[in-house]
């Protein structure tokens, strides 16, 4: 088993597009260099370029579906969610 990990460090909200969510954050496999990728709900887009695994993409969006739910997002609970938790912890094989 491997450890993976997601920090986020922080999230947008754009009232032109309420059903999605832009967040930033540190990967483990990112060498410290910022992702960013968008979360709907129903799946995340990555905006950066990053090899990213499967199985810890499917851990986290189930993680921010949650977290977070699905849109329209409502941007003072989504940064009170924020604010509660920015960090994923994951295993994978």
């Amino acid at each position: 088993m491997y450890d993976y990990v997601v920090h986020l460090l922080s999230v947008k909200f754009s009232k032109k597009r309420p059903y999605t969510l832009v967040f930033t954050g540190l990967f483990t496999n990112a060498h410290d260099r910022e992702i960013t990728f968008e979360y709907n709900g129903t799946e995340i887009v990555y905006i950066s370029s990053v090899a990213y695994i499967a199985e810890v993409n499917a851990q986290l969006l189930k993680e921010l579906n949650e977290d977070y739910g699905y849109g329209p997002f409502d941007k003072n609970e989504s940064t009170k969610q924020f604010k509660l938790k920015q960090r994923y912890y994951f295993e994978y094989d």
